[in-house]
């Protein structure tokens, strides 16, 4: 059946003998309109547009429509092909939690993300958008979901999980990733671990709004960015106190009394520690 400028298909069965009557649904489409089927559903026009494909099964019981959707209960996956998000929402709303982190941290190298993310195109191309989904009587689950965009300048992955509402509205949380050879994986890598080429923040990114006009909420990532700055202030206190000791262990050589160079000793490698400032570093070192 066409749908959409796609194609829909499914197979229905109901048993009307029982009480209440019970339904079962398999169903299926196929490079459906995104854009023109929000629009009907939600009211919302151009905010995020594609072509659709989905397969899916259902049950339910009921005798109306409200009933039918309390007791329903569906799940499947679905793909979007050439899928376009017309909303800076999602990628600047990294932008602040980045500054937030960099100030905690004090760290310029978050700051300068965090101003490069700020500065997101408002239209984001998607290389890739799949996932998983359920429906229940509270509206849509979402797992599994995989979002990558094709934004050369700045390259994000988001993992996504959460609920939709039946009036859009979302609460999802994200988990964003850098890839190799981009300006934010070089801002990341001297403080978190590669993962196939990719550098995920260690912190969920909330994401509320609506599918109109998602968002990041900057202000419940506080907590987890606290956190993360906490780790990354004691990783900059590691790498502080390994340049020192790199710097004491390879210094000029020493003159002895016939004016020949001696090799430093170990105590001398002590001495140099604390006399270039170390003291305060390596009891904090010892703290962790």
């Amino acid at each position: 059946m066409p749908l959409y400028g796609g194609e829909a298909k499914g197979r229905f069965s109901a048993e009307m003998g029982c009480t209440p009557p019970a339904y079962s649904l398999s169903a299926g489409l196929a490079g459906v309109e995104l854009d023109p089927l929000l629009s009907d559903i939600y009211g919302y026009s151009r905010s995020l547009s594609g072509r659709l494909s989905a397969e899916c099964v259902a049950r339910g019981a009921g005798a109306g429509w409200d009933e039918v959707r309390k007791g329903l209960a569906a799940k499947g996956r679905f793909s979007l092909d050439g899928g376009v998000l017309r909303s800076g929402g999602i990628i600047k709303g990294i932008g602040p939690i980045m500054l937030m982190l960099g100030r905690q941290a004090k760290c310029r190298e978050f700051i300068s993300m965090g101003e490069l993310l700020a500065k997101a195109p408002s239209e984001t191309a998607m290389k890739r958008c799949d996932g998983a989904f359920r429906f229940d009587g509270d509206g849509w689950g979402v797992g599994d979901m995989l979002v990558e965009t094709e934004d050369p300048k700045c390259p994000l992955r988001l993992k996504i999980a959460g609920r939709m509402g039946f009036d859009g509205a979302l609460r999802f949380d994200g988990r964003a990733s850098f890839p190799r050879g981009s300006a934010c994986y070089a801002q990341l890598a001297p403080y978190f671990p590669d993962d196939g080429g990719w550098i995920e923040l260690p912190f969920p990114i909330p994401i509320g709004g609506t599918l109109g006009n998602p968002r990041v909420d900057a202000d419940a990532s506080a907590e987890g960015v606290a956190k993360c700055a906490a780790g990354i202030g004691a990783a900059r206190v590691r790498r502080e106190i390994e340049k020192k000791i790199e710097k004491a262990l390879a210094p000029a050589p020493a003159k002895d009394e016939g004016g020949k160079g001696r090799p430093q000793k170990i105590d001398d490698v002590g001495r140099e520690l604390l006399k270039s400032g170390s003291k305060e570093i390596l009891k904090q070192m010892l703290k962790q």
